[in-house]
């Protein structure tokens, strides 16, 4: 019996080092810390991720957006990224009681998808949206083409939590989102990207990288796709520059970078 636990606590120990020392990114919290190095073994190893790190500045404010396809994209993010995340996320997944403990302390940003960015932004930001911020959301789709009117969003819809990302991509840190909204795939219908990502970039003047996730092996599925072993390849692209484009201009060119037609492009 003492053997055992003597075993057991060993073992526990050694895990914990294992963890400590795959850490990269550091949250400022020292569990959330050891769970990031766990992440990067775990897509690493399992999804065989590989050594795909994302080319984020060494410090200051930036917009991470990629595809969205499953619901281990975040983890794949997480594990490749050298500096913490802060995910936009639906209220509704964030209110999750047994998780809500988890997107907390890794400072997620719970978002309302009925809400207008603009609204939440003050004077400074608004004049920052230009002629972009007065037409709503773009009518880009996700595969580079343009939506149908019937599929164009409402001006209303986007995210409550557009001041607090705001916040934090002004205190430079780095914010992460899907612009497509929900689960995407290359073979469903053209859907708009959230006009979120561009009014963020333009009022903030931020670098937006833009990261095109293949190989998970179980798209379209949320919890399923982490435990189905795949083989990922994540693709990124030089940064966008908001001060270079207009807020439409922003959306086309994202909606180009993170279609298939991009998938094997240099990086």
């Amino acid at each position: 019996m003492v053997f055992g636990l003597a075993a057991l606590w060993l073992g526990w120990r050694w895990a914990l080092k294992k963890c400590e020392a795959a850490n990269v990114a550091d949250w400022g919290n020292r569990w959330i810390n050891r769970l990031d190095g766990l992440n990067r073994l775990f897509c690493r190893h399992f999804h065989r991720l590989g050594r795909q790190d994302i080319p984020l500045p060494a410090r200051g404010g930036a917009l991470v957006v990629s595809n969205h396809v499953s619901g281990l994209d975040p983890l794949l993010l997480i594990a490749a990224s050298p500096r913490p995340l802060r995910f936009l996320i639906a209220r509704e997944e964030y209110e999750r009681w047994w998780l809500t403990w988890l997107f907390r302390a890794s400072g997620c940003i719970p978002v309302e998808r009925s809400r207008n960015p603009r609204a939440a932004a003050g004077p400074r930001e608004r004049s920052a949206f230009g002629d972009g911020g007065r037409r709503g959301r773009s009518t880009h789709s996700g595969n580079g083409g343009s939506a149908p009117a019937s599929e164009r969003a409402s001006p209303r819809e986007s995210v409550a939590g557009f001041a607090a990302a705001l916040q934090r991509l002004e205190a430079g840190e780095v914010v992460a989102l899907f612009p497509h909204g929900h689960i995407h795939l290359d073979h469903h219908p053209p859907r708009p990207l959230k006009r979120g990502v561009a009014l963020l970039a333009r009022a903030t003047g931020v670098p937006i990288i833009a990261v095109r996730l293949d190989g998970v092996r179980g798209q379209g599925r949320t919890i399923g796709a982490v435990f189905l072993r795949s083989r990922v390849r994540l693709r990124h692209h030089a940064p966008l520059l908001p001060t270079d484009h207009e807020a439409d201009q922003l959306l086309a060119r994202l909606a180009q970078l993170l279609s298939p037609s991009h998938a094997d492009e240099k990086i």
